[in-house]
């Protein structure tokens, strides 16, 4: 506030507020309601942070001027938990910070009116989809949070680089392209030419220019995950372990709304459509710039500002080269003609010439020795031109090969390393060569082909690690307090190459490197319930887990799978799905399912039954056409399950029989989606009998939940409306109390869902506005399940006939689907009712005529796999398209289907 405000100067002004601000942190009720905009909270944390941050705004907006519109605003408390002694004391402060005339001081008490009086009518009201995303920006965000934070910030995980040569007019150029907020700038070359480096290089020259600068690791999923979780916890906009798409939201949120300067850098981006789901919503009216980093040339194009980087000339490489070696006048150096030699060899690459360097500080060698070694080397391979090569200048433009020379350069390096630092940098290449925990590497080993990483020999591993470090091969840094190494992903690519022209050498490292992420990785829970709790500590390891899976599929058969390894791959898929990435917890499940056929591995292995389960569980997002195979796999899994419970049924465990009613309640679940909902009642009767012999709902509130939720549906189907609300929203009230906000949601949506086949539009269009606020808070604007709100909305006032509102709430929800999991049966109805919607607006024929063609396509293309007779006389092409989703959160958005499957 002093910052922004320098009218705020004495210290007991600034108490004031924050005891104002202390005021709204008493003790709160199961269910509180914010007394300036009504908006509902069950915990007290997320409270304080939303009145917070009306405080914030309140404060803003009481340091403007006049304004003539506030003149006649009809007065509102300020602060109904307060009483009059909260305005009186904001008054008091503004009465001590300026000498105005009464007139300034009862405007800005009428500007704080004016600004609480609109938060609360754009909550009642709900007139419209501005209004509903406007409510959505304030609740859990954390601005206030700002006060916590000393600026500027960096989440950078590199150190400045002191040997950093050159680039000084690409750097410049960079700072032009980005001097001005909401540009992007792509800096792209091949691998090794600097990208990474002179990223970083322009974010601590430049670093005055920020407030904060965010570092993204961007080839991975995870990757991007962890990297957003170190902007929100160093931000503090999270205080423990919320949901991942809740982090993510968090952050864009701040950065879209922040007045602080930052810059986001994308690391080697290799999915553009990561930067389009990652970047803030509102980036080009932000504060914010953004560099992207990566070897993919076309990328370039769908930004405003791109940076070609060159090979250095061998004037310039043979600075940097002797630069490495510290010598203090690379100009009139001695070697100066072989380093100018050196460099064309290795074509002006930086990587390779700082990995030259290395060689020859660790070696000892002079840089002539080291010329003849590579011409040597080039001769052995084939590689040279002739007997006689002398290495012409116009060598690097005439037969310059990147992966020869990296090839070359690495071969004679990774051949003067001791068998120990050989073995730790193969196995460093099988993981996220990024930050790989030294933790994870040096514990207390009992397999002997790890026992040079025993830390009970810490001496051996420390020389190891120095050995790597000096010949620059690795770096090593501290992350969080965390010593992690890292090595460039040129270097991974070419010990990996290396290692599978020898397979048991890839065996080996690949076993290796297993065994060191399976014993850092937890276990997922063993009864299948959720554990936000430790989901940080998964963070720092997906990224390893996603570097192992996609070494063995490029491997092919090379690499052996084992019963460990598909372990390993289930456990993170779980974690993957529990956190909402979908499309990497299928393919680490798909693998994991890969890897146990190709070890022969029984099917009714208990392994097999897990992964079935929670494949289905994804596809169940999808609609028709994954339908048939998610029924499919919980047979498979409910019948291992049983067989197991056949076959020693004295000696089954409490987590063995809880399993296997699991299986039971997904069976039903598969059975709901061909709608046999009176097969289902009788599972789920069964079920909730040994619910509770287990216990009441507030020992185990996650069983309770599935429950209620899933009678809920079957009261629907059979009419019972008022019993199918009761139970419902008893299922939304359990599913609170696990606080797994995303599945919660689903529930209420359902819930909002019965109340339309009951016939209260009005009430199920106010749950569904509901819901998306939550979801657009909680799961981000991209998530599958906040797009499905869009679409819900959309369909209820299509109905009401407001369908102007109708196609803003279809388009929000395809506009953003690129960037989502979202089915393409969601995605083909969605384009139905919005050609439905314009068509009725005499509006857009040729996009309503496109929308309806695809949507027609998708329709006859996955009808067929599950058209029950009911439907073939079905003329509403409306029914048909609610009939290819699925259940549970999306089936029920339209009225007539039910009557027809009943």
């Amino acid at each position: 506030m002093r910052e922004k405000h320098s009218e705020f100067t004495r210290k007991p002004q600034l108490d004031a507020f924050a005891e104002i601000c202390q005021k709204t942190s008493g003790k709160l009720q199961d269910r509180t309601l914010c007394p300036l905009c009504l908006q509902e909270y069950r915990n007290g944390n997320r409270l304080r942070r939303h009145l917070s941050d009306h405080l914030e705004q309140i404060a803003l907006f009481a340091a403007r001027p006049a304004r003539p519109w506030l003149e006649n605003d009809d007065e509102l408390d300020l602060m109904e938990d307060s009483g009059s002694d909260g305005e009186n004391r904001a008054e008091s402060v503004m009465l001590d910070t300026q000498e105005d005339s009464r007139t300034q001081i009862e405007t800005r008490k009428a500007a704080v009116r004016k600004y609480v009086g609109d938060q609360a009518d754009s909550k009642t009201k709900e007139n419209g989809q501005a209004s509903l995303e406007a409510t959505a920006t304030l609740h859990d965000l954390a601005f206030s949070q700002d006060s916590t934070v000393r600026f500027p910030v960096m989440t950078i995980v590199h150190p400045p680089n002191e040997s950093f040569y050159g680039r000084d007019q690409d750097i410049q150029k960079l700072h032009e392209y980005l001097s001005t907020t909401g540009d992007i700038c792509v800096i792209h070359g091949v691998g090794g030419i600097g990208k990474t480096l002179t990223a970083v290089e322009y974010a601590y020259r430049y670093k005055d220019k920020y407030d904060c600068v965010f570092w993204l690791q961007a080839d991975t999923t995870p990757g991007l995950a962890e990297s957003y979780g170190d902007i929100a916890h160093t931000l503090s906009l999270v205080e423990g372990n919320e949901d991942q798409a809740q982090i993510v939201e968090l952050s864009r949120h701040w950065m879209d709304n922040t007045e602080r300067r930052w810059l986001l850098i994308f690391d080697n981006v290799e999915d553009w459509d990561h930067v389009v789901q990652y970047i803030p919503q509102d980036f080009h009216h932000s504060h914010g710039s953004v560099i992207v980093t990566t070897q993919i040339s076309s990328f370039a194009t769908k930004a405003n500002h791109s940076l070609l980087l060159e090979t250095f000339g061998e004037e310039d490489g043979s600075c940097m080269l002797l630069q490495y070696l510290d010598r203090r006048d690379p100009g009139s150096d001695p070697e100066r003609a072989v380093a100018q030699e050196i460099s064309g060899l290795v074509g002006g690459l930086p990587v390779a010439l700082s990995h030259v360097a290395g060689l020859a500080a660790y070696s000892e060698c002079t840089l002539s020795e080291l010329l003849e070694i590579f011409k040597q080397r080039r001769r052995h391979t084939g590689a040279a031109t002739s007997e006689d090569d002398d290495l012409p200048a116009s060598f690097r433009q005439a037969s310059y090969s990147y992966d020869e020379t990296l090839a070359m350069v690495w071969n004679v390096t990774l051949r003067e390393l001791s068998g120990d630092a050989r073995d730790l940098i193969y196995i460093l290449a099988y993981l996220n060569c990024e930050a790989i925990p030294e933790s994870m590497l040096c514990d207390v080993h009992t397999e002997s082909f790890l026992e040079f990483l025993d830390c009970r020999e810490k001496i051996r591993y420390t020389r190891m690690r120095k050995s790597l470090v000096k010949r620059r091969l690795i770096q090593a840094k501290k992350i969080e307090g965390e010593l992690c190494l890292s090595l460039h992903r040129s270097l991974q690519r070419s010990i990996r190459e290396t290692a599978a022209r020898d397979t048991d050498t890839l065996q080996k490292v690949f076993d290796q490197a297993l065994i060191l992420v399976r014993k850092a990785f937890p276990a997922s829970s063993p009864i299948q319930v959720p554990d936000p709790s430790s989901w940080r500590g998964h963070q720092r390891l997906l990224p390893h887990v996603m570097s192992l899976q996609s070494a063995f599929v490029e491997a092919k058969s090379a690499i052996r799978g084992s019963k460990k390894f598909a372990g390993l791959l289930s456990d993170a898929g779980v974690n993957q799905w529990a956190r909402g990435f979908t499309r990497d917890g299928l393919l680490l499940l798909t693998t994991a399912e890969r890897v146990l056929d190709s070890v022969h591995t029984d099917v009714s292995n208990m392994m097999r039954a897990d992964i079935h389960s929670f494949i289905a569980l994804m596809h169940d997002n999808t609609g028709i056409s994954t339908r048939a195979e998610s029924l499919r796999r919980r047979e498979v899994a409910l019948d291992i399950r049983r067989k197991q419970m056949e076959s020693a049924p004295q000696q089954i465990s409490q987590v063995e029989e809880t399993l296997l009613y699991n299986s039971w309640l997904d069976f039903a679940i598969s059975l709901l989606q061909y709608n046999r909902y009176q097969e289902v009642e009788t599972i789920l009767d069964n079920c909730l009998k040994k619910y509770r012999e287990w216990g009441s709902p507030d020992e185990i509130p996650y069983e309770y939940a599935k429950y209620g939720h899933k009678m809920g549906l079957i009261r629907m189907y059979q009419g019972r409306y008022e019993e199918a609300l009761e139970l419902c929203q008893q299922g939304v009230q359990h599913m609170e109390k696990t606080g797994n906000e995303s599945l919660m949601l689903r529930f209420k949506f359902d819930l909002a869902c019965i109340h339309l086949q009951k016939g209260d539009i009005e009430q199920s269009l106010a749950v569904h506005k509901q819901v998306l606020s939550q979801r657009i808070s909680v799961c981000g604007k991209f998530n599958e399940n906040t797009l499905q709100s869009y679409y819900a909305i959309g369909a209820l006032e299509e109905i009401r006939g407001n369908f102007a509102e109708a196609e803003t709430n279809f388009r929000h929800a395809l506009d953003r689907r690129r960037a989502a999991f979202w089915s393409i049966e969601a995605v083909a109805r969605t384009q139905y009712h919005l050609a439905v919607v314009l068509r009725a607006q005499a509006k857009d024929p040729e996009r309503a005529t496109r929308n309806y063609d695809e949507a027609k396509a998708t329709l006859a293309r996955y009808l067929p796999l599950d058209y029950p007779d009911k439907l073939k006389d079905v003329q509403d092409e409306a029914v048909l398209f609610d009939h290819m989703l699925t259940v549970y959160g999306a089936r029920f958005t339209g009225k007539g289907l039910l009557d027809i499957m009943r």
